[in-house]
């Protein structure tokens, strides 16, 4: 089971501090205060598919790791803006503009995702469902890399 929340009062970042120190949540290219937030969040995304069913296909349930069609390509953690996770629950398009000074997503599915490496390319750093961490530009992504289902529908890439 791949398990990304668990209560609203348990975030994971709890259950990692023990053995993470707190600069490996933090960017280089953050320019906010260390203490401030952390760089990095767990997608909260849900699945496009209409049929999805929430106990089984949204990301902050214990998902089992064959429910991710495609690993290689489903987004787990990417740079965000503020909170602990990026995304809205929604399925509207991507809204661009500034979060605490970091260009971002400001509102649609993947609210609070950063750009911190690149405009106006709008590239971050993602790591994936099987494990492999790459830097990417977001219009380049297919819509189905934010859905554990593999079905897209989202707007944002191609």
């Amino acid at each position: 089971t791949v398990k990304l929340w668990n209560s609203t009062l348990h975030h994971w970042t709890d259950t990692l501090s023990p053995w993470l120190p707190d600069t490996v949540l933090h960017c280089p290219a953050d320019q906010r205060p260390r203490g401030f937030a952390l760089s990095y969040g767990l997608t909260s995304v849900r699945s496009a598919d209409p049929q999805a069913d929430p106990k089984t296909d949204y990301p902050w349930y214990h998902v089992r790791e064959n429910r991710i069609k495609r690993p290689s390509g489903f987004v787990v953690s990417s740079g965000i803006a503020d909170s602990f996770y990026f995304g809205s629950g929604t399925r509207s398009a991507a809204v661009f503009g500034s979060m605490n000074g970091t260009p971002a997503v400001t509102d649609g599915f993947c609210k609070n995702l950063a750009f911190r490496h690149g405009l106006p390319e709008l590239i971050s750093q993602a790591a994936f469902a099987d494990g492999h961490a790459e830097r990417f530009l977001f219009y380049r992504q297919p819509d189905r890399c934010w859905d554990l289902r593999d079905s897209g529908g989202y707007g944002g890439g191609k």
